[in-house]
């Protein structure tokens, strides 16, 4: 706990059977490449993720959720970018939860995340929040829900935001939050306040 693993270019992360194939950050797992990467291994843990440089960091891994009826990359931990790119699935063609059964961190201070779905607080006990300061961008190609059945907080400072629908509070129980002093946030389709939940 505490200690920082570094992966510098033309580090590479193999799945290793023998410890399931699942990578615990209970540290700082820090992405400082300027090329390509994919690590196809479960991330977890209570630490944090960071990408420094102007790299591309894939993650496939994902598992099915009943919840959304669907398979999706879940993180309960924290996540930063100052540079370079989270693809979440290839191409960014996956779902992203921020927060599942915990609590989860996303902030983009540079560099921008892609994904398909965006999920801010999946079940009723977790809390997702995003903060996407100037320089940082976050694509959603489909929806993003703030706040699906637990809490969940988008604050924009800066950076920019876009997905074709967002709901903010989307089920019973859920409480949604958005912010924005500074940026954009583009939604092509339908932006719904109060679903089922709260939203504000």
């Amino acid at each position: 706990p505490g200690d920082t693993v570094i992966l510098n270019d033309s580090a590479i992360v193999t799945n290793d059977n023998t410890a399931n194939g699942i990578i615990t950050a209970n540290g700082t797992l820090q992405f400082n490449q300027t090329t390509n990467l994919t690590i196809t291994n479960v991330l977890t843990g209570t630490g944090n993720l960071a990408l420094i440089n102007t790299g591309n960091l894939t993650l496939t891994n994902s598992a099915n959720f009943a919840l959304i009826n669907a398979n999706a990359s879940a993180f309960d931990l924290g996540i930063s970018l100052a540079g370079g790119s989270l693809l979440i699935g290839a191409n960014g063609g996956n779902r992203l939860i921020i927060g599942s059964v915990s609590n989860g961190a996303l902030t983009i201070n540079g560099g921008t995340v892609k994904d398909n779905y965006g999920y801010l607080g999946l079940s009723n006990v977790s809390i997702g929040t995003a903060t996407v300061s100037a320089g940082g961008n976050w694509t959603n190609t489909n929806e993003l829900a703030i706040g699906y059945r637990g809490n969940g907080t988008l604050t924009i400072s800066g950076g920019n935001v876009s997905a074709s629908n967002s709901i903010i509070g989307s089920q019973s129980g859920s409480n949604g939050s958005v912010t924005i002093s500074s940026g954009g946030w583009t939604n092509t389709g339908d932006l719904t306040v109060g679903q089922q939940g709260r939203g504000n």
